[in-house]
């Protein structure tokens, strides 16, 4: 983390994608949920997928679950067919560890988005 932390500092502009997503993922995964939230909302690129996927776990740790929902259907907008396997083969594509994934779609289950439809009521 202090090397991504680093990165980001020395290069803030290469540092949206992927140093902050080592930096948020990894302070979520410290328990610093709030730090995670806050690093993560830096990395918001509405045009890419990973960046709702990402924050959902942070949204349904800290009881945010219209924000996690509103992230779900944008992931679900940019990536039809998104479900719980489309997050877990995200994470372990950066390999992260199956208890790690576990502790993430945890947070996800608990915020509820797999549960909805991802629709916007009309």
């Amino acid at each position: 983390m202090a090397l991504a932390e680093k990165a980001n500092a020395l290069n803030t502009d290469a540092a949206t994608d992927w140093y902050h997503s080592r930096v948020y993922t990894a302070a979520y995964l410290k328990g610093d949920y709030n730090r995670a939230l806050e690093v993560a909302r830096q990395n918001q690129d509405p045009e890419m997928f990973y960046s709702y996927l990402e924050i959902i776990p942070i949204y349904g740790q800290l009881g945010m679950k219209q924000e996690a929902l509103e992230a779900w259907r944008m992931l679900v907008k940019q990536y039809p067919g998104a479900s719980a396997a489309t997050l877990e083969d995200w994470w372990r594509l950066w390999n992260i560890r199956d208890e790690e994934v576990a502790r993430l779609m945890d947070r996800v289950y608990k915020s509820g988005v797999l549960d909805t439809d991802p629709k916007p009521a009309q």
